[in-house]
């Protein structure tokens, strides 16, 4: 009884502040708010408050990294400019060069009045971090430099890109020129040629069978001829041919053995018709590419 009339007595002496008895409601409540969000316990909203202080302090160091990735940025354009500007010294240096030979075999492919340009323009791009002659250019992964071939293939005529050539015939003997003289530096391995053939024969079939054979020692080459001068150089045959059943086109294609090749070839002077000049003249090229 004593202590229940001393503890009466010492909450009846306490002086309650009606503007503290409220804040401590408010953040009662905000306690419970935070809980009903965050998880619904106090230690759930303290792990949310510690995850938030470490994204907090990630954030604060935002501004370091930036500063990091544009020096970063400012390297790379320095780098990039450097190796571009090399690469448009070496293009410069070479292209007359290069020009010059496509030219000369331009002569042994029975093309000599062809004249061949190597033609390097620069695009101006005002946005553009990188500089050439002072601009700011358009750059890619092969530098700020637009290389394109241009050919005239008779005299008297003005060069044009090669992509505007119409003759399919011509671009195949300007495109054997160009991969003949840079076979050692480029990286394809198989080589088509189609229409190679087209508007030539006798000599300049001759020669254009001698370049391909020629290339086809560092590359793998393919070529569609109509021509038995080139026909009898290859080392394989397929022999392609259209059927029609039922309003069907097929295409097929077989592979030659020797016999059946040396009737290909001879029907490449005969016709459908194999004739026995054929097939003495399609043994004839055969031999003489043998060497």
């Amino acid at each position: 009884q004593d202590a229940s009339s001393d503890l009466i007595q010492h909450i009846d002496s306490l002086e309650l502040d009606p503007s503290q008895l409220q804040e401590v409601e408010e953040r009662l409540q905000a306690i419970e708010s935070l809980k009903r969000k965050y998880g619904g316990s106090i230690e759930l909203v303290q792990n949310y408050i510690q995850e938030s202080k470490i994204e907090l302090e990630e954030l604060s160091g935002i501004d370091i990294s930036i500063s990091n990735l544009e020096e970063e940025k400012t390297h790379l354009i320095n780098r990039y400019q450097k190796l571009a500007d090399e690469l448009n010294s070496v293009r410069d240096k070479y292209s007359t060069k290069i020009a010059t030979e496509i030219e000369d075999e331009m002569v042994q492919l029975n093309m000599p009045g062809a004249k061949f340009e190597v033609r390097m323009d620069q695009k101006f791009e005002k946005s553009s971090a990188i500089i050439f002659d002072g601009n700011p250019v358009r750059y890619g992964s092969k530098g700020y430099d637009q290389v394109e071939f241009f050919l005239s293939a008779n005299p008297g005529e003005v060069p044009k890109p090669i992509t505007k050539i119409a003759s399919g015939g011509e671009v195949s003997r300007i495109m054997l020129g160009i991969k003949s003289v840079l076979k050692k530096y480029d990286p394809v391995e198989t080589l088509i040629f189609d229409e190679i053939d087209s508007g030539i024969s006798g000599q300049a079939a001759e020669k254009v069978s001698e370049a391909l054979e020629k290339l086809s020692t560092d590359k793998q080459v393919i070529c569609i001829t109509h021509l038995p001068q080139i026909a009898s150089r290859a080392d394989h045959h397929l022999y392609i041919d259209k059927t029609m059943k039922e309003d069907k086109t097929s295409v097929n294609a077989r592979y030659l053995n020797h016999e059946e090749k040396l009737t290909a070839i001879a029907k490449l002077f005969s016709g459908d018709t194999v004739t026995k000049e054929g097939i003495t003249s399609a043994q004839q090229f055969m031999d003489q590419a043998r060497g």
